[in-house]
């Protein structure tokens, strides 16, 4: 994590011991990050162009909206 994702080494541990405590950690990670890929693949499709800083900040103009709410046009 630390290498990959440049997260602190504090921040690091406590991800990891609370995968380690809760069985239903891990997935809820690949259930978040496989919404987040379904939405990137719309707006490529809509937006062919655009360039994934143009996608990101689509999705952070949007605000704090469950990923169901993100709608592409």
């Amino acid at each position: 994590m630390q290498k990959q994702t440049f997260q602190e080494a504090e921040e690091a541990t406590e991800k990891l011991q609370r995968a380690k405590l809760s069985s239903c950690q891990l997935p809820m990670y690949f259930v978040g990050w496989s919404g987040w890929q379904r939405v990137r693949e719309q707006y490529q499709r809509k937006h062919p162009s655009s360039s994934q800083s143009g996608f990101n900040d689509w999705a952070l103009k949007q605000g704090a909206v469950p990923l169901p709410a993100l709608t592409v046009c």
